[in-house]
């Protein structure tokens, strides 16, 4: 078990962060697709309609809140994985 803390754990967590730094964006694609597909609501559905009814404004304003939210879990995944990673760098 101290070989699993102090060893195994540590030094997987830089895979664990660049696994959570790639996923957590896509993911937040694939709830906005899967919202779409599933109930027909949702920013998705609003994408299209507002295509369908050429408010291209709409749909830029739509696009640009998916890309803040993507960005801030982006960012959220960062700090976290500084702290994480800055704490177990000082066990060393």
């Amino acid at each position: 078990m101290t070989v699993l803390r102090k060893v195994a754990v540590p030094t997987a967590m830089p895979a664990v962060f660049a696994w959570a730094r790639i996923s957590v964006p896509a993911s937040i694609i694939g709830a906005l697709i899967a919202e779409w597909l599933a109930t027909g609501e949702g920013i998705g559905a609003e994408i299209l309609r507002a295509i369908g009814g050429f408010r291209y404004d709409e749909v830029w304003a739509d696009i640009v809140v998916v890309t803040a939210v993507s960005i801030l879990a982006y960012a959220v995944v960062g700090v976290v994985e500084s702290l994480v990673l800055a704490r177990f760098s000082d066990r060393a």
